[in-house]
């Protein structure tokens, strides 16, 4: 009797969970969107928002940033996302010359509470890493692709944190209710399968390989019966 095929092989064991990825998962790369909300481009009127590379300002009022690296557990959805770029806000029409930085987001899921953090710089001031966004999980969607090579987080709400607000306040005089929302994102996040994944589909298509060489030579000799049986 012929050994079930490689392919055949693989999914069997893909669906009887023969293969199980580690916890965390290296992030590859992806995209986050952030959609500016109509509140909050009134309350930056008077201002000017420039990017910093690799960033995109879009007009229809919405940030693309791009995703480089991090740490996520795409079933608990537990880690950190780090985007590179970010934007430059000035508000020189309003006869301020400083301008605050905003870089190098990263979306952390480590505590009870998310948070987006940044590397915040004043002039030529750089205040350091500082919680900047709060993403919201009221009508956050979650999408997981079937084999594990990405996640999606979609529609979370984005409103400022403390620390951002006083910072507006501090430097650009913008009064900014907590309960204003900033945007809503959607994230794509690419993952790098985990090793110990890698090396069960090896061990796989090893022992898929090895059915196959047995099938032919079970071949051959039914093949050689038959002439004799002639």
């Amino acid at each position: 009797m012929k050994k079930i095929s490689g392919a055949i092989l693989i999914i069997c064991c893909l669906i009887s969970g023969g293969i199980q990825a580690s916890t965390l998962l290296q992030v590859k790369n992806g995209k986050s969107i952030v959609r500016l909300t109509e509140e909050f481009k009134e309350v930056l009127r008077d201002c000017k928002l420039d990017r910093i590379k690799q960033t995109v300002i879009r007009g229809n009022g919405s940030l693309d940033f791009k995703i480089v690296g991090g740490v996520l557990d795409p079933n608990e959805v537990i880690g950190e996302v780090s985007h590179n770029g970010g934007i430059i806000l000035s508000c020189e029409s309003t006869g301020i010359d400083s301008v605050i930085s905003v870089q190098n987001l990263t979306l952390e899921l480590l505590g009870e509470s998310p948070v987006i953090t940044a590397v915040v710089t004043v002039d030529d001031t750089v205040e350091g890493r500082l919680p900047f966004l709060i993403p919201g999980v009221d009508q956050l969607k979650v999408q997981r692709s079937k084999g594990g090579g990405f996640i999606k987080l979609l529609n979370a709400g984005l409103t400022l944190h403390p620390e951002a607000i006083s910072l507006l306040m501090d430097v650009f005089g913008i009064s900014v209710a907590e309960d204003v929302y900033v945007g809503r994102s959607w994230s794509r996040i690419n993952l790098w399968k985990s090793q110990e994944q890698k090396d069960d589909l090896d061990e796989l298509e090893k022992e898929a390989k090895e059915n196959k060489e047995t099938e032919k030579e079970e071949d051959d000799d039914d093949e050689e019966d038959d002439e004799k049986d002639d």
